[in-house]
């Protein structure tokens, strides 16, 4: 059987997608074992929904089985993740709020693609409003990312986290390239470039501190 690029692609990325959406099981258990979600916020796991729903819909309308079916699994997993934190958090209507915002801004885009236009033209402007969503997503870091080139101090980023977003996004660009799909390579692409500043910066911070040390 001759070896199939893309699908062994296809496959990489979806796996190590999954395996990034699983991440935030780490703080789920903390909410478990203290029976509080601290200062933590719901909205990145309302951010997940928003984004799962817009690339499933993407995935559905483009025949794409690896891009439905990962991001299928990270809006399971934000689900999830919201209902564990409402469950633990002592500020509840917030949640609520939170999720009410979510779904004025993605039930009309999902009946605008059924019952307002074509399939085409729902594919074209669902992949552009996914682009622009991936894409501020991607930004968000960068206020941290500020935060520790002022101090000097990288606590508050994690390498392997940041390494994971780089493998992931690179992943994705390279599978946006072979399928010529310019609403995958942009964010992705700037979400490599991103993630790469991140693991460079937390790098030689590190580094910086280990060096003073001795």
């Amino acid at each position: 059987m001759p070896f199939d690029a893309d699908a062994a692609l296809s496959l990489a990325a979806t796996l190590c997608t999954i395996a990034y959406f699983l991440t935030p099981t780490r703080t789920i258990r903390e909410y478990v074992l203290t029976k509080s979600t601290g200062a933590t916020d719901v909205f990145p796991f309302i951010a997940t929904i928003i984004n799962c729903t817009l690339w499933t819909k993407y995935g559905i309308l483009r025949g794409d089985a690896a891009v439905t079916t990962v991001n299928a699994t990270g809006l399971v997993l934000g689900l999830v993740y919201v209902a564990a934190f409402y469950k633990y958090t002592a500020n509840r209507p917030h949640v609520e709020r939170q999720l009410l915002y979510a779904a004025l801004f993605i039930y009309p885009v999902l009946v605008y693609a059924r019952f307002f236009t074509d399939a085409a033209t729902a594919t074209r402007h669902i992949g552009i409003l996914a682009m622009v969503f991936s894409v501020v997503m991607f930004g968000a870091p960068l206020v941290l990312l500020k935060q520790v080139l002022a101090t000097r101090n990288p606590a508050g980023m994690s390498l392997a986290l940041s390494g994971m977003s780089l493998l992931v996004a690179s992943l994705w660009t390279v599978y946006g390239l072979s399928h010529a799909d310019l609403n995958i390579i942009v964010p992705n692409a700037l979400g490599s470039v991103l993630a790469l500043v991140q693991v460079g910066v937390i790098v030689h911070f590190s580094r910086a501190d280990y060096t003073r040390v001795l």
